[in-house]
């Protein structure tokens, strides 16, 4: 049974695939995380340089041809493409030197013609044939200006301006044209233009005149940068593809359950004292004066008053109530709401408990394990008042205190060090906490509104399904569902895949951050095996085309020599069904097309002894960037609101995880044309020819004939 990488693969290829033996899709594990505000630019106007430096970047990396991989091979299409042209050496025809000389030697011979004047022509062929040539195309140019010059003069007076110049045209063009006609006549008297483009081009034909074009065209299409090396210009098809890379999803979607944002806020704040007890000891240190006195003054006052509201709920009330108080007064935020306070007060408390995989703290009570009275919620209300309050106040005076500091003249800015950097810190939680207080609210209040993205999974199996995006009309929608065995199965049931070692836990395998509860855990036991993990996303094709790349160039190698061993490709899929033979050659594959989705979402139900452990796994994630199976997503803020970050949902067991920025989760790869061309080596001793390298002997009747016979001719 394929596991649930190999599943995912074959799904997207089935979608946006096919079975062009001349392409293969290498998906990424991770995907790359897109900044649309990179790629943006109003479409109606030149496409600015910062825009064509950050997509020429994109695509022009290089990728291993395999099914599967974890990044570019640190190569570029542009380089290699580079490379491959300048070993490819052109194989001469030894006819061509007779055929060029013979053709050279009509044009410059004499011409058997009389002029005008009755007087026999001197000069050669070429120069009697172009002097009349000319002649007829500075008379077809006279008559197209004398009508441009007409339309110009008539168009003052646009009521008549057709008439009038119908009738003069009727008037003049018939003499006009005799005279562009007689002098075509005399060209054709002498040679017709089509017989002398036909002689033209057999002298500027031969072999290695492809390859000289191509790479003019690449030095003629790149752009230098500013930041050193070349841009490579490419447009991507199509041309506004970033307009849609925005997630679709509802913000209040991405709001993490109440419980869990509270507890983080229990964690923050115990960071938050470490900073304010540092600050203390620096203040105590310094002979302070002035306006610094002063607002080192109010903020120690200020932290104490911050300490104490925090001490006073802290060692009288348990750890769990203290946090489901801040829920509680996050949703009524004018006070207690009545008699039912207590029931309210005891189901935040169960809901904490949860979140934190503490199953014997789910009620609230003080720290002895007394159950609280009605005087007791009072206080504890109004305790987390005060805190709250005194958090606003000690934001506010550290800023004041900052602001003095960085304004000290540099005499007594020895005294004050590095407290500055140590009060940013700290408004930096300031805020931090803040934030967090905000989406505290506005989470409860979605979840009282019955608002919720929680998918159950199923038990059995769930059907795949494509669909176009209501949203983004150039995204599918596409689900996927596996069971709890294909996070963990070994791979493959395709040798191709077998460049990736799949003996790896799958669900935490493409996480850059990492957490010693997520090693110590493996997505076989973590997940409850009854259940289905859903995947639901949205995906985009976007096209490249580059204007300096040419790779029809390497289908005439068969009639080139090579001054490299390495072959530039080995061709197709069927030319070679090995994929990793393919990336000893040159240039294998290019891509042509990458995939983008956002939105990704993931659900599941994870079994109960190990809630707390993916909670943990999941913020950790999502503060220092990683993601989930194939996905990717940046590091987020504290309020798990950015929409290119990880956020998460859980009810009770069932949990919801959210990657709503785009990713690239895929490059579609042409194989370059097979490169059938023959190494050239110097061998002068060979006697006998070798059949499968070009040697000494061979080469002498390519370039080196070509040259001596051609000037052999041009002394007879």
């Amino acid at each position: 049974m394929p596991n649930a990488i190999e599943q995912i693969y074959d799904q997207l290829v089935q979608v946006f695939g096919g079975t062009n033996s001349n392409q293969i899709f290498t998906m990424l594990m991770p995907g790359t995380t897109l900044d649309a505000k990179n790629y943006a630019f109003d479409t109606t106007r030149m496409k600015p340089a910062t825009v064509q430096d950050a997509e020429s970047k994109l695509v022009d990396q290089m990728f291993d041809i395999a099914k599967v991989t974890g990044s570019s091979n640190g190569m570029k299409v542009s380089s290699q493409y580079q490379q491959a042209l300048s070993v490819l050496v052109p194989q001469f025809n030894p006819i061509m030197p007779v055929l060029k000389k013979t053709l050279r030697d009509f044009l410059n011979g004499p011409v058997n013609a009389v002029g005008d004047d009755g007087q026999p022509i001197k000069g050669t062929l070429q120069e009697y044939y172009f002097k009349l040539y000319d002649a007829w195309i500075v008379a077809k140019l006279a008559w197209e200006k004398k009508i441009l010059d007409k339309k110009a003069e008539l168009a003052k007076n646009p009521e008549t301006e057709n008439e009038l110049f119908l009738e003069w045209y009727e008037q003049t063009a018939e003499g006009e044209l005799a005279n562009v006609d007689e002098k075509m006549a005399k060209v054709l008297g002498v040679f017709a233009p089509s017989d002398m483009d036909a002689i033209l081009g057999a002298l500027a034909s031969g072999p290695g005149g492809e390859i000289e074009e191509a790479m003019q065209t690449v030095n003629d299409i790149r752009l230098a940068s500013p930041n050193g090396g070349y841009i490579y210009p490419v447009e991507l098809l199509p041309d506004d593809w970033f307009l849609d890379l925005a997630s679709d999803i509802d913000p209040v979607n991405l709001l993490k359950d109440p419980a869990f944002i509270a507890t983080s806020i229990q964690v923050k704040r115990q960071a938050l004292m470490a900073s304010i007890g540092q600050i203390q000891a620096m203040i105590n240190q310094m002979p302070l004066q002035g306006e610094i006195k002063k607002a080192t003054d109010n903020l120690q006052a200020v932290q104490k008053t911050y300490v104490d509201a925090q001490n006073n709920l802290v060692s009288t009330y348990t750890d769990n109530t203290v946090t489901a108080i801040n829920m509680y007064l996050s949703k009524y935020s004018g006070g207690l709401a009545g008699p039912g306070n207590l029931v309210e007060l005891n189901q935040n408390v169960t809901d904490v408990a949860k979140a934190k995989g503490d199953n014997a703290d789910t009620t609230a009570k003080k720290r002895g394990g007394t159950a609280l009275t009605a005087d007791d919620i009072k206080a504890l209300a109004d305790g987390q008042k005060k805190l709250i309050d005194a958090q606003s106040a000690l934001l506010t005076s550290a800023q004041k205190v900052a602001d003095a500091g960085l304004n000290l003249a540099s005499t007594e800015a020895s005294y004050f060090g590095d407290l500055p950097y140590i009060l940013t810190r700290l408004q930096s939680q300031l805020a931090e906490m803040q934030t967090m207080q905000d989406q505290l609210s506005s989470s409860i209040v979605a979840k009282t509104n019955g608002i919720s993205t929680i998918i159950e999974p199923a038990s059995g199996k769930g059907v795949n399904s494509v669909a176009k995006s209501e949203t983004s009309q150039r995204f599918m929608e596409l689900q996927f569902s596996f069971s709890a065995e294909d996070m963990s199965t070994n791979s493959s049931s395709d040798a191709s895949f077998s460049q990736t070692s799949w003996g790896v836990d799958l669900f935490f395998g493409s996480a850059s951050g990492s957490s010693s509860s997520s090693s110590a855990m493996s997505s076989k036991d973590a997940f409850d095996s009854s259940k289905e993990i859903k995947i639901g996303l949205k995906a985009a094709k976007v096209d490249i085309q580059r204007g300096w790349f040419d790779p029809g160039v390497f289908k005439l190698t068969g009639t080139m020599g090579k001054m490299a061993g390495a072959s530039i490709s080995l061709g197709n899929l069927i030319d070679e069904p090995d994929l990793a033979k393919h990336n000893s050659a040159l240039l294998p594959g290019y891509p042509v097309v990458f995939l983008v989705v956002k939105d990704v979402t993931i659900a599941f139900q994870a079994s109960s002894s190990h809630l707390s452990t993916f909670q943990s796994v999941i913020d950790s994630r999502s503060a220092c960037g990683g993601g989930f199976l194939c996905f990717s997503a940046s590091s987020s803020s504290s309020s798990h609101q950015d929409t290119s970050s990880i956020s998460s949902k859980s009810d009770g067991t069932v949990i919801n995880i959210n990657m709503p920025g785009p990713q690239i989760l895929g490059w579609f790869l042409e194989m370059t044309p097979k490169d059938n061309s023959t190494i050239m080596i110097f061998d002068p001793a060979a006697d006998k020819p070798r059949t499968d390298v070009i040697s000494a002997k061979e080469q002498e009747i390519s370039i080196i004939s070509f040259v001596n016979r051609l000037a052999e001719l041009n002394k007879q």
